[in-house]
């Protein structure tokens, strides 16, 4: 099936001419569900030697959706390396807080680096929906008061709204995680159940 894709990124050269622009994110992203180390590597070098910022961003999605911890702890360190622009930092906070494997090790790491990302990003306004970001990869009740604990001290008028919402939408994922878990749990025990 992938050995096709994996010849195909040998040639860094040849990538443009081997992957159709509109599925190169698929690609990517296929290659990435391999969870192989050398694939990791190769989407790596893609990344840093693109100089299209919408293929960047492709890339920064398939690089951030590994579920390896070491491979996870590698794309966090990226964030803060010159191989990614500030520009595309948020990107790749969302994209590793939507891996349900990089979850956690991203909520950490943007609280170990609120400092750094304040002073470069402080300003942008996708610094102020970091509150947003972070409320979306959760749905735990128990989540809401470690929300509310980080950033609220950190709040400024900017970030107030998305901090707001955040809440908002964990308590109501929370809500329907609590009324609808044992209905749909029951719903695909059913389904796989069934004989084709």
């Amino acid at each position: 099936g992938g050995e096709g894709v994996d010849n195909s990124m040998h040639s860094q050269a040849n990538i443009k001419q081997a992957i159709d622009p509109d599925l190169r994110g698929v690609v990517f992203g296929t290659i990435a569900r391999q969870n192989r180390s050398e694939d990791f590597d190769k989407l790596i070098r893609l990344h840093n030697s693109s100089t299209q910022s919408d293929e960047r961003l492709s890339l920064s999605l398939a690089i951030s959706s590994f579920k390896q911890p070491e491979i996870v702890d590698k794309a966090l360190v990226m964030i803060k390396s010159d191989a990614v622009r500030l520009q595309d930092v948020s990107y790749w906070i969302a994209y590793s807080l939507m891996n349900r494997h990089a979850q956690g090790k991203a909520w950490e790491w943007i609280k170990a680096n609120w400092e750094w990302l304040d002073d470069n990003i402080g300003s942008d306004l996708s610094f102020y929906r970091m509150p947003m970001y972070v409320a979306r990869a959760y749905s735990d009740e128990d989540f809401i008061n470690e929300y509310k604990a980080f950033f609220k001290p950190r709040l400024n008028p900017a970030m107030e709204r998305s901090y707001n919402q955040g809440i908002e939408m964990l308590e109501w994922q929370s809500a329907w995680k609590k009324r609808e878990y044992d209905s749909v749990k029951m719903f695909f025990t059913a389904e796989g159940s069934r004989k084709p």
